[in-house]
């Protein structure tokens, strides 16, 4: 009984202690409107973590396909910095902009992608790390629908 206990308490630990070790970055905010006027919108990303952390971002643009939602990365929407690092406690700007050519674009849903990179490690044998990818939504308000919103 006792044997049983402590294996189910070991595997417990083994699958929540993941969570406290990788996952250790913020993202704010989690979810993003763009407006055509503005054209820009900011996310922040927080190294809640004791070590430098790697990222990439990639943007994709939601699509409907049999009723599935799926996933297309595009250009549409210019992110910069695409990769960047963040040292631990410090913070990282990234903005998010609609590209000139986008005019005639209504309302559209993306999904800017924000992955954690793997960190060169330089031991033998094998090893597994885990990186953490978000997917923030991003939607386009199309022009006047603020004035819209204000007359009701």
């Amino acid at each position: 009984m006792k044997k049983s206990f402590y294996t189910k308490l070991s595997l417990l630990i083994l699958c929540i202690l993941p969570t406290f070790a990788y996952g250790s970055f913020t993202i704010t905010p989690v979810k993003l409107k763009i407006s055509k006027d503005e054209k820009i919108a900011a996310l922040a990303l927080k190294n809640d973590s004791n070590e430098i952390k790697h990222f990439q971002l990639i943007v994709y643009k939601v699509e409907n396909e049999h009723g599935k939602e799926v996933l297309k990365e595009t250009k549409d929407l210019t992110v910069t910095p695409v990769m960047f690092k963040i040292a631990p406690g410090k913070s990282q700007l990234v903005r998010i902009a609609i590209k000139n050519k986008m005019y005639s674009v209504m309302e559209d849903g993306y999904r800017v992608s924000v992955k954690e990179l793997p960190k060169k490690v330089n031991a033998e044998g094998a090893r597994v790390q885990l990186v953490t990818e978000f997917k923030v939504p991003v939607s386009i308000e199309a022009e006047g629908k603020k004035e819209m919103e204000a007359q009701q």
